[in-house]
């Protein structure tokens, strides 16, 4: 079996199938809603975080969606920093699409990214 880790900075972030019907999204707590918040610090559920920046979990009325989102941040070009969350069971040769609302502040050069890795069971980058 292959698994999928999604890296995103997104507030809201969806993967579906694609089809003529409407497809389920695949991604667990895909609006970061769920999870027990206690701060930014907080890390909502079916997530984690990585990276060498900030990662802070907001409830304060800026979601796209809902009322909770994510926000990553540096203060160094070379830093970065993510939310990320681990897809199991999807299938060898199906195509999925990836979808996500991501907002810039305006300060520097702001950049956002959706990575996908695709790794085996042994945790190995494909």
């Amino acid at each position: 079996m292959k698994r999928i880790m999604i890296l995103t900075v997104a507030a809201l972030m969806v993967m579906t199938l694609p089809s003529f019907a409407h497809a389920a999204n695949l991604i667990s707590n895909a609006g970061f809603e769920s999870g027990t918040y206690v701060n930014e610090g907080s890390t909502p559920d079916n997530w984690w975080k990585g990276g060498s920046g900030w990662q802070g979990w907001k409830n304060n009325g800026e979601a796209y969606d809902g009322t909770k989102h994510v926000a990553v941040g540096t203060g160094n070009v070379t830093d970065w920093a993510y939310f990320g969350q681990d897809v199991l069971g999807l299938s060898e040769g199906i195509k999925y699409d990836f979808t996500a609302y991501v907002k810039t502040e305006n300060w520097g050069t702001p950049v956002a990214r959706l990575q996908v890795e695709f790794k085996d069971v042994s945790n190995v980058t494909l």
